[in-house]
């Protein structure tokens, strides 16, 4: 499920992985320029969520199987239905 994921957010280049069909730009590529909206980002495990904020900090990615870093100017939004207020606050009430 890890490369799933990473193959819609970055893409990748003819001969990734076994059976790959040509280049495929993932989303994040698409959004170059504009708006991406990810719905349930807690759902990304914290290897992709790390992948994912270093695009957002470098501006920069490479595509599954590709060696050229691409530049990206992207703006990103993102959802999720955890209760963020409850977990940040849970620490505080543990002291």
């Amino acid at each position: 499920m890890f490369a799933v994921r990473l193959f819609f957010l970055f893409g990748h280049e003819k001969g990734a992985f076994m059976g790959t069909r040509p280049r495929k730009i993932g989303c994040l590529e698409q959004a170059n320029g504009g708006t991406l909206f990810l719905d349930d980002i807690d759902d990304l495990l914290s290897r992709s969520q790390a992948l994912l904020l270093c695009v957002l900090q470098e501006r920069k990615l490479r595509r599954v199987g590709g060696t050229e870093a691409i530049n990206i100017d992207a703006r990103l939004i993102a959802a999720t239905t955890y209760d963020l207020r409850r977990e940040s606050a849970a620490p505080a009430q543990q002291a």
